[in-house]
């Protein structure tokens, strides 16, 4: 589940590492622009920031980014044609509550079943079976279908059983949704469907409460973003040396900076990625001197 260009535009410039730039080659497979420039294609650590952008689970995005996040869980034994299971969704910009009715058909039941003399014994072991791929990619569908909840903003993604990577054995199929805002997000299975919450819609750490006049910030960017802005706004602080009692910090500035600096490498760490090794000195000289 990709960011957007913007959300990787800011990872990678709070990593320290350059602009990418225009993509070479456009959708028709035409060339946009000569290819011989060096770029993060020609480096390990700028491709591997990519890659790591690009191929992000949902809940890692929601850490970097901010969002809430949920997610359904396929356990238990096989459900019966015909068992239906219906999703609630409300919050976040929802004018009123949504409801979502999956019903297991024949078809989606039998998208992953086993085939083969040696794992017919597999078939009554629903998760190791992987049946519940198919459910879940029926309620991604009509997550991106329902037009209340794509207005409202929300996304699902069914992260298993496609594209290159597919796992021979999913051990619990799921499905996740995320929006900006927080949600509430429910379930009701009838027969022997069996779908479980395994999170409910909340925002995730990591989080930071600023002070008692502002709401908690959540996501590596946003916090990223709001150290950034108190690093900047400190210049205010800094023409101030002594006004009737107050007597401004003279440090306030390298002490902001190292903040800023320590959710950078909290990032990166997150990440795995290196913090950009070509600029990482001239930041620390840069607070070294804030402190002098």
């Amino acid at each position: 589940m990709p960011l957007s260009m913007a959300q990787m535009s800011n990872v990678s410039r709070h990593l320290r590492y350059p602009v990418i730039g225009m993509y070479r080659i456009n959708a028709s497979g035409q060339s946009m622009a000569t290819a011989t420039a060096v770029s993060y294609r020609y480096t390990q650590a700028y491709g591997m920031l990519l890659w790591r952008l690009n191929n992000l689970s949902a809940n890692e995005e929601c850490r970097i980014t901010g969002n809430a996040y949920a997610s359904i869980l396929f356990v238990g034994p096989v459900p019966n044609v015909g068992d239906v299971l219906n999703i609630t969704i409300s919050g976040a910009s929802l004018t009123a509550p949504v409801t979502l009715s999956v019903v297991a058909t024949q078809a989606l039941i039998d998208v992953a079943k086993p085939v083969g003399q040696v794992q017919k014994a597999l078939v009554s072991q629903y998760f190791n079976a992987n049946i519940g791929l198919g459910l879940c990619a029926q309620v991604a569908l009509q997550v991106a279908t329902s037009p209340e909840l794509v207005a409202a903003g929300f996304v699902a993604n069914a992260p298993y059983g496609t594209g290159p990577y597919t796992q021979q054995a999913i051990p619990v199929p799921e499905v996740d949704i995320t929006n900006q805002q927080p949600f509430s997000i429910s379930l009701q299975n009838t027969g022997s469907m069996s779908a479980q919450l395994g999170a409910d819609g909340a925002l995730l750490h990591p989080m930071i409460s600023p002070n008692t006049q502002t709401a908690p910030i959540y996501g590596y960017l946003p916090i990223l973003n709001y150290f950034e802005t108190a690093y900047g706004n400190s210049t205010d602080i800094l023409q101030i040396d002594r006004a009737d009692v107050f007597t401004a910090r003279k440090t306030v500035l390298a002490e902001t900076f190292s903040l800023y600096q320590t959710w950078v490498m909290r990032l990166a760490d997150y990440m795995g990625l290196p913090v950009n090794p070509d600029v990482t000195n001239n930041y620390k000289a840069a607070t070294m001197r804030a402190y002098l």
